[in-house]
């Protein structure tokens, strides 16, 4: 508020009380001009980079960021997509239409992942095995002594007879084992009477002289 000029007439009071005042405006006056007044600038740095995007490597982008980053580093940008820093950018200008993100952090780029699926197909191959029993028959192929006539035996148990041995039938004669069969031979079989010998009777011959 400013202080009034005098006025003729006052009183003693008045003129001390207005002297009183014009002192301390001047005093006031001084005082506010020697305040220094204190500006602060803040200055913001911005870098610039070339980078990829993660997903199509062949669309480029330039990112501004206020952090520095380095050649291979992967951000991410406030639009949601990853960018690999190739390299710093330098070009004709920095136009806002370029400027994807005012603030980038390193994140992973998406990965896909292909999951091949293995089909194992395992085949059970089952080995039958037949075992064939031993024989427990057998048949003997029996020659007529002193001729070629030969004659099928029944079937009998295994070890009955033995080769060479010497048997006769019902029609009589002398016969001996000479072949063991252990499957049926068939046809006309007879059956054999042991002589518990072996081989054919020997044949002796008496010449009486007159």
């Amino acid at each position: 508020m400013a202080i009034p000029s005098r006025q003729i007439g006052w009183s003693t009071k008045s003129n001390l009380l207005w002297e009183i005042s014009k002192q301390l405006e001047a005093l006031t006056g001084v005082i506010g001009r020697n305040i220094p007044t204190t500006t602060t600038t803040t200055t913001i740095r911005y870098y610039y980079y070339s980078g990829s995007d993660c997903i199509s490597p062949l669309f480029g982008q330039v990112i501004r960021t206020t952090v520095s980053l380095s050649i291979n580093d992967v951000v991410l940008t406030d639009d949601g997509v990853c960018y690999t820093i190739n390299s710093t950018y330098v070009g004709p200008d920095y136009s806002v239409e370029y400027v994807s993100t005012e603030a980038c952090f390193t994140a992973p780029c998406p990965t896909t992942t292909t999951t091949t699926s293995s089909t194992t197909t395992t085949t059970s191959t089952t080995s039958t095995t037949t075992t064939t029993p031993p024989p427990t028959l057998e048949w003997y192929e029996v020659t007529e002594c002193y001729t070629t006539n030969v004659i099928n035996s029944v079937d009998y148990n295994i070890g009955t007879f033995q080769l060479n041995d010497s048997v006769t039938y019902y029609l009589g004669g002398d016969w001996t084992i000479t072949n063991i069969l252990y499957t049926d031979p068939g046809g006309a079989q007879y059956g054999l009477s042991n002589l518990f010998s072996t081989g054919c009777p020997t044949t002796t011959t008496t010449t009486t002289l007159p």
